[in-house]
């Protein structure tokens, strides 16, 4: 499967998942407006940090809500879009180098 593919999916997945909370097409502007405003981080915060501020300066209702649901949406639907993607050839390698350097 591509990244086209991969992406593809994934946002029709999140979308049926946060359907009853908001529009599917705003849904996925937001979190891909997070995403960027994560990727130029330049302070020393947390990924997760600046992507959740951000996504809360956009979301309609209470951020808590969608926190909520993106923990269930990568325990639960976003399983089945792994199931879908080959392993890649060198992630075994990367992960054993990591775990080398003591990174968790």
């Amino acid at each position: 499967m591509s990244l086209e593919q991969f992406t593809k999916n994934y946002c029709k997945q999140l979308s049926i998942f946060f359907a009853d909370l908001i529009d599917g097409k705003q849904l996925i502007t937001h979190v891909l407006s997070a995403t960027n405003a994560m990727l130029h981080n330049q302070e020393n915060r947390r990924n997760e940090e600046v992507f959740i501020e951000h996504l809360a300066t956009l979301m309609p209702g209470d951020i808590q809500v969608y926190i909520e649901r993106f923990s269930s949406f990568y325990d639960s639907a976003f399983l089945n879009l792994q199931e879908i993607l080959p392993p890649h050839p060198q992630i075994a390698a990367t992960i054993k180098i990591l775990k080398e350097k003591n990174y968790q």
